[in-house]
């Protein structure tokens, strides 16, 4: 096997190096990307089978969180009309079904980004990776 470090000029180890430091610095952010992507993705569930379970009950009693630890038990809700954020401090009426489609829709979304996320990290590991097996050459064949 030839050696990489009699091939290869200093200006490109230290663009090697360069790009090693992105990708490490874009795979960390796509890591947290991917995890809160993930989370809202649960959250976005966890409301929407909550909904389904309030508008098929009939006792319609419910925890609602109000903040850090708090919640308030609330009974007799009308679920025929759901408050549904849809953007920065815009809030809509809707139906329920309504509301179950409007968070179905943006799950579907989530899920899409996480997806799409989840492949440009594994993409950014894999050229990574390559870099850093090129590197330890370069490193090791400069050590002789």
């Amino acid at each position: 096997m030839r050696e990489i470090s009699k091939t290869i000029t200093e200006k490109d180890i230290q663009s090697l190096i360069i790009e090693y430091n992105i990708l490490k610095s874009l795979i960390e952010e796509l890591q947290k990307r991917s995890a809160l992507l993930a989370q809202l993705s649960n959250e976005i569930n966890d409301t929407i089978t909550s909904l389904r379970h309030i508008g098929e009950s009939e006792e319609k009693e419910v925890l609602l969180p109000l903040g850090s630890m708090i919640f308030l038990k609330a009974k007799n809700i009308d679920v025929e009309k759901i408050i549904v954020k849809i953007g920065a401090n815009v809030l809509v009426e809707k139906p329920l079904d309504s509301a179950l489609d409007y968070l179905t829709k943006i799950k579907s979304e989530v899920d899409l980004e996480m997806m799409n996320t989840n492949r440009r990290l594994e993409e950014a590991i894999v050229r990574y990776r390559q870099l850093d097996e090129i590197l330890s050459k370069i490193v090791s064949e400069k050590g002789r």
